[in-house]
């Protein structure tokens, strides 16, 4: 209750009686207390984001930050306080961030990826993201920006970006035709050696499109079906005899391994498949076991023996003979 009162006194000076109002003010306080909390919620959070706030004047000095601001760049309060923002920033982000300031105040918005120097002289990279704040006549008041270190991503974007230029050249250079397939079937990946069995040059004319959509020069529809199985099963086909005629009218085999390829939650995505060329292999056995029948049906007599003079073989008219 909120209380205003006064006396009335008699020509002495005595105390006659008190009169006084009485006014609820429940409602005024819990709503005094609900705005304290809030504007302490809104404090801590302000505080302890994870993300840097900063606010900036007409002249791009810095008229508040929060902890997180401080502690990316390794600096207490009043040590940046009224600091321009630019005395931060690496050398060469100076003059490009001073204009574009300069741009940012009639445009109202800004995002950039600035460089910054913390109090060691380390540097981390930052994603800033601005917004100008004006005053309800619609004048410049201040510049509030939210700044994310994204140092750490960056390295780990470059890093995998490393990673699958190494694993491309290994791949194109692998004389085995290798490809990558999504649960339809579609490749996604296709090596050089692939796309030379495909009779293509480029990986753009495969993208996309399952070996019945392609110049596959095989049997097509087993293929896909064994790509299917693979997937639906999560078993691998290993090892799998192969045999196609290529452009040039050659009887070429390979042995074709499958694999289900999986996400990281072990989600089955797609395959990957590889194929080994035994064209020459195969050749050789076929005159080998030509070479042999030779030799079994010949009508002469055929011994074999090691340098020893040990027998290592006869053919079927040595037997007739003796």
């Amino acid at each position: 209750v909120e209380d205003h009162g006064w006396y009335s006194l008699d020509a002495d000076g005595e105390v006659l009686f008190h009169e006084g109002i009485m006014r609820d003010i429940t409602e005024r306080k819990m709503a005094e207390e609900a705005l304290k909390e809030s504007e302490e919620r809104f404090k801590m959070l302000y505080e302890k984001a994870p993300v840097g706030y900063q606010s900036l004047d007409e002249n791009g000095n810095l008229i508040d930050v929060n902890e997180t601001w401080l502690e990316m760049m390794d600096y207490h309060k009043n040590e940046v306080i009224g600091c321009r923002f630019s005395d931060f920033l690496a050398p060469e982000y100076i003059e490009p961030v001073q204009k574009r300031f300069a741009a940012f105040k009639s445009t109202g918005k800004v995002q950039s990826e600035l460089e910054m120097v913390r109090k060691d002289g380390s540097t981390i990279l930052i994603q800033l993201e601005g917004r100008i704040g004006h005053t309800t006549e619609g004048t410049f008041k201040q510049t509030h920006c939210v700044l994310s270190d994204i140092t750490e991503r960056r390295k780990a974007e470059k890093a995998i970006a490393d990673e699958r230029i190494l694993l491309r050249t290994l791949i194109d250079n692998i004389p085995d035709p290798i490809y990558v397939k999504d649960t339809l079937g579609r490749k996604l990946i296709s090596n050089k050696a692939d796309l030379e069995v495909l009779g293509l040059t480029s990986e753009s004319s495969v993208f996309g499109k399952t070996d019945m959509e392609s110049s596959y020069p095989g049997d097509a529809s087993q293929t896909f079906s064994d790509d299917m199985r693979v997937i639906q099963t999560a078993q691998p086909i290993l090892n799998k005899l192969e045999f196609f005629t290529d452009q040039k009218g050659t009887k070429r085999y390979y042995l074709t391994s499958k694999i289900p390829l999986t996400n990281d939650s072990g989600e089955i995505i797609g395959l990957v498949g590889v194929g080994h060329d035994i064209t020459v292999r195969k050749q050789s056995e076929q005159k080998i076991i030509q070479l042999s029948k030779g030799i079994e049906q010949s009508p002469a007599s055929i011994i074999i023996t090691d340098i020893s003079g040990n027998i290592e073989y006869i053919n079927s008219k040595f037997t007739e003979i003796t």
